[in-house]
């Protein structure tokens, strides 16, 4: 579903990516909606909107995705793969991680993977972390 109130990041000028509304802790088990914030790395200036560019969401192409790694081994708990594509609803793309099996009292990363219409493939990595806790 691509919302018509959204535009798709472009490759040409850049793409910055963060994971937002992520919490410092989650309790095991639980099931938790991580939002995924895309916009151009570097916006045209345009002094005559109401809105900054850079508060305004894209939609990353629909070949992207999201890892779990363990922050500390680096080991991957989950791998890019088509189980794990990035949802996109009128606030833009998001992903639904449920914790259960996920090894308690360990913090763990988040990476985003865009495979971008200009055939380039990028892995966003901007250390974000979160703990699993009992």
């Amino acid at each position: 579903m691509i919302s018509s109130s959204l535009a798709p990041v472009t490759s040409s000028v850049g793409v910055s990516v963060t994971v937002t509304n992520i919490k410092k802790n989650y309790k095991a088990g639980s099931i938790n909606r991580f939002d995924v914030f895309a916009r151009d790395a570097h916006p045209q200036k345009n002094f005559n909107r109401l809105q900054t560019v850079y508060l305004e969401p894209k939609y990353l192409p629909t070949s992207s995705y999201y890892s779990i790694k363990d922050n500390e081994s680096e080991e991957v708990i989950i791998d890019f793969d088509e189980f794990t594509k990035l949802s996109l609803d009128s606030n833009g793309n998001f992903f639904i991680l449920d914790t259960t099996g996920f090894p308690q009292e360990r913090f763990y990363r988040v990476l985003i993977k865009c495979e971008l219409d200009d055939g380039t493939v990028e892995i966003y990595d901007n250390n974000t972390t979160f703990k699993i806790s009992r």
